[in-house]
């Protein structure tokens, strides 16, 4: 009896496989029909389409993942470039030539059709927006549909929109999309993220790159603007470069009667010519796309001024800073008072990490820095010049006041901890060190240092991680490029002297060689810019009082009584690009004290590695990115082990063993085994 059990299992299961394989063949078949001839095989298409009611397809899995991947790649192929609208009643009855009708019916066969393949998906997808009360939805959504068929319709829904945004029922497709795009699955995210990326850059009109956005944020405000990052990276990859500005005074219109008649109908054939050409050739005026431009980017910053004053998560802020970064000089100026409070108030929040804060202050400067908040606003940026300053501190190690939040004083190991509880370089973690021996020896009755431990647990967390090291440093730049380079003629000489001194000392803590030489080049572009820093060559100045290297106000902390110290520490670094840019600096000093500053305007200093020379006054002109990569290229090859080269040898028959090797040999009964060479080679 088990044996007949058996037998009749195995048979099933043959059975069963000959059956999937006859099903595949047929679909094979019926698409390939299609894409050949699609409107000589629609019935092979209605026979796919009708495959979703069929038995066969509730029982196997394999066949509803082939089946609508098979769809999804037809669909992609047949679809047209418009939008199919069905006829009416009155065209029906109209009498028509017999290719228009053929082509009619071609065309409603084709969309009823994709209107079930798309309902099928949303099935899948669970879209709550989907009105289910026809039989065939109603059995498609008993179904049990696994995370493979999910991921196979998501992949569909991307590909369909990708190939055909402006098609029938995008709109419905569209509205899926957001719910997965806020997935905790990193592969389904990232899928639908490069989805979107490609859609916003191929449209132009800006029609479904508004639609998506719109639904994005109905999505946003039905979870209270409680998000994951890929919705932000997402809203921040829209290529958009110019938005619709409000101008106050309009150009005056001139009076009809005070133009003649010949004029008056000279205007009345351009309007009427204009107006030909807009509607026969389709043409997109300025002022709509501007208007598009303008609509999307309400809705995209409405988004992030919601979840900027909702959310407390780093990594979400970390995205929408640089969001709102890459969009600065499109923000209008109505909201730029709100957005420049919202960022003040992130910048000093205690939980706002390094790189957080420093996106907020670049975001500031770059809105403030374009012509609209500029000229209306007239904002004065030394609120986020102090901030600036101060993380500049944070990233070398010296910002840190020597009292806390009540009022008193701190001790040492406290004073230690706030300086360095952000950073990532060796000193932070020989002070990471301290702390680790403090709490492990400190006494119970005793419990000095426990509140200080508790604040460098929480920065440690907060501390820049290998990879942000780069970001970092490139958006410092830009936000000293802003604030001191483009605005070199509105900023103080004690601004431009403590910001060098902080950017030396930030060089030095750096742990990054990349970063490092960065910096300096920054350093050298300011030295450079502003001849009068050559005060900080100067070890035996000291103007009104000594430098505060504490003090978080460059206009306050006396930087023209600073000294460039950290200099002569980075020659002796062992990066050799380091020695050479910290060489250059001072011999750049050296010259200027020496000999002026006119000695200097005309003379280039090169930097050479590998046999190459660079003038620094080429990499300043670089954006951060660039001379960062040029240098990092510059560096590896620079540091790449040079191949052994093969040593000359000679003939020699002097070699013999040695006596302690000899008796080593004896001792395990090795030396017969061994056979003496009579001559080898001997190295020179």
């Amino acid at each position: 009896m088990t044996g007949g059990i058996l037998v009749s299992g195995v048979q099933h299961l043959l059975h069963a496989r000959n059956f999937i394989s006859d099903i595949k063949h047929s679909i094979a078949v019926k698409c390939e029909n299609i894409l050949r001839s699609p409107d000589e095989n629609m019935h092979s298409l209605r026979d796919i389409v009708n495959t979703f009611e069929s038995e066969h397809f509730r029982k196997f899995r394999q066949v509803r993942v082939l089946v609508i991947a098979s769809l999804c790649i037809v669909f992609k192929d047949v679809l047209p470039a418009y939008r199919i609208r069905p006829a009416t009643e009155k065209e029906k009855a109209q009498p028509t030539k017999k290719e228009t009708r053929k082509i009619r019916v071609y065309e409603e066969d084709l969309l009823l059709n994709y209107r079930k393949y798309t309902d099928l998906l949303r099935v899948i997808l669970g879209d709550k927006c989907l009105d289910i009360k026809s039989s065939r939805l109603k059995t498609y959504s008993k179904l049990e549909w696994s995370e493979k068929e999910r991921l196979a319709a998501i992949r569909c829904v991307c590909q369909l929109l990708e190939s055909h945004p402006d098609f029938n029922y995008s709109k419905e497709l569209i509205e899926v999309l957001p719910t997965y795009l806020n997935s905790t699955k990193a592969q389904v995210a990232s899928i639908i993220t490069t989805t979107l990326c490609n859609i916003f850059g191929n449209d132009t009109d800006r029609d479904v790159t508004l639609m998506i956005c719109r639904a994005v944020h109905r999505f946003c405000r039905s979870k209270s603007y409680k998000v994951r990052v890929p919705i932000i990276i997402a809203l921040s990859c829209i290529p958009i470069t110019e938005v619709e500005r409000h101008v106050e005074s309009k150009k005056h219109k001139v009076d009809r009667r005070q133009r003649s008649r010949r004029e008056r109908k000279e205007s009345k054939m351009e309007r009427k010519l204009e107006k030909e050409m807009t509607e026969t050739q389709s043409l997109q005026t300025r002022e709509k796309r501007l208007k598009m431009n303008t609509l999307v980017m309400n809705e995209i910053l409405f988004v992030f001024f919601k979840i900027l004053k909702t959310t407390s998560d780093s990594q979400l802020l970390s995205a929408i800073f640089t969001g709102l970064s890459k969009y600065s000089k499109l923000i209008n100026t109505q909201y730029v008072d709100n957005l420049l409070s919202v960022l003040n108030t992130m910048i000093v929040s205690k939980s706002t990490s390094i790189l957080d804060s420093l996106h907020c202050v670049h975001t500031a400067l770059c809105i403030m820095s374009s012509s609209d908040a500029s000229d209306v606003l007239a904002t004065d940026p030394t609120m986020f010049c102090n901030h600036l300053y101060t993380i500049l501190g944070r990233i070398a190690g010296v910002g840190f006041n020597n009292t806390n939040e009540i009022g008193g004083a701190i001790s040492h190991l406290s004073s230690v901890i706030k300086a360095y509880d952000r950073s990532n370089t060796p000193a932070a973690q020989a002070v990471a060190n301290l702390v680790h021996r403090s709490k492990i020896t400190e006494s119970l009755d005793n419990p000095v240092c426990s509140s200080e431990i508790s604040s460098v647990t929480v920065g440690a967390c907060k501390r820049i991680s290998a990879d942000e090291v780069e970001h970092l440093s490139d958006t410092l730049i830009s936000c000293l490029n802003i604030l001191l380079v483009k605005r070199k003629c509105e900023v103080s000489i004690n601004r431009i002297l403590a910001f060098a001194k902080r950017l030396a000392s930030a060089a030095l803590a750096v742990s990054d060689p990349y970063c490092s030489s960065s910096l300096l080049i920054k350093l050298f572009h300011l030295l450079r810019l502003f001849p009068r820093c050559e005060v900080l060559f100067d070890c035996d100045a000291e103007i009104c009082s000594s430098y505060k290297p504490d003090v978080n106000d460059p206009e306050l902390c006396f930087p023209a009584s600073a000294c460039l110290w950290d200099l002569l520490l980075l020659k002796k670094h062992s990066d050799p690009v380091i020695n050479q840019l910290a060489n250059l600096i001072t011999q750049w000093g050296n010259d200027v004290c020496m000999n002026g500053i006119g000695a200097t305007s005309t003379k280039q200093y090169m930097l050479r590695i590998n046999g190459k020379e660079i003038s620094l006054d080429h990499l300043t002109h670089l954006s951060p990115d660039a001379f960062r990569i040029e240098l990092k290229a510059l560096i590896e090859n620079d540091t790449a082990v040079a191949k052994m080269q093969p040593r000359k040898r000679m003939n020699t028959s002097d070699y013999h063993l040695s006596d302690s090797f000899t008796k080593y040999l004896s001792e395990y009964n090795l030396l017969p085994d061994v056979e003496l060479p009579t001559k080898k080679m001997k190295s020179l």
